[in-house]
């Protein structure tokens, strides 16, 4: 008897308008998508990659009141159990340096959750950059400034599949603010739907 396919986790990758994927880097030392596990607080999956992709983009990225439709992949983890990534396209080119930004106030704050500080790092990678080396076996490709990166084999399964359908995405557009009101006062991100 097959087992039913069970998610625990999920998360989100970006493009954005010079179809560069934003990844991050987190605690194996290796880029990734913003994403984690499921957790009891989510109602869905589509919450658990919004809360993610707002916590390990640190605020850079609010996406709350998106729906994020059927732009995903599920990848296979082990036994009957599955990961999915959802990918949006967005309006504009992203200024990486907010995130060091929103970093540098991060780390300051005494009585923060540790899940907003789970990422080292972030980068662009161009799409036709990582087409060029799908076929590496050892997960590698270069950033847009030609330094060499490590993927998470979940990451570099999924982009696999993205770029095999060749997926058709719809670009959502975005705004950046500076958040005044929000419990990380001064940090930037760009917000969706635009205000």
């Amino acid at each position: 008897m097959k087992m039913p396919k069970k998610i625990n986790g999920a998360g989100v990758i970006l493009i954005d308008l010079n179809n560069n994927l934003l990844l991050v880097k987190d605690h194996n030392n290796k880029y990734s998508d913003f994403g984690g596990y499921h957790e009891d607080i989510h109602d869905s999956l589509e919450k658990t990659a919004k809360c993610e992709l707002r916590e390990e983009s640190l605020n850079l990225f609010n996406f709350y009141k998106l729906d994020y439709n059927d732009n995903y992949f599920d990848c296979h983890y082990k036994n009957n159990i599955y990961y999915r990534c959802y990918f949006l396209k967005i309006n504009q080119e992203i200024d990486i340096n907010l995130y060091y930004q929103n970093k540098k106030i991060i780390n300051r704050k005494k009585k923060i959750r540790k899940c907003w500080k789970e990422t080292e790092d972030i980068c662009s990678v161009s799409l036709e950059e990582f087409k060029k080396n799908i076929n590496n076996k050892n997960n590698n490709c270069n950033n847009i400034n030609n330094i060499e990166i490590n993927l998470r084999n979940r990451t570099w399964k999924i982009l696999k599949k993205f770029v095999k359908k060749n997926m058709n995405l719809p670009i959502i557009d975005v705004n950046l603010i500076n958040e005044k009101k929000q419990f990380i006062k001064n940090t930037f991100s760009y917000i969706c739907p635009p205000k």
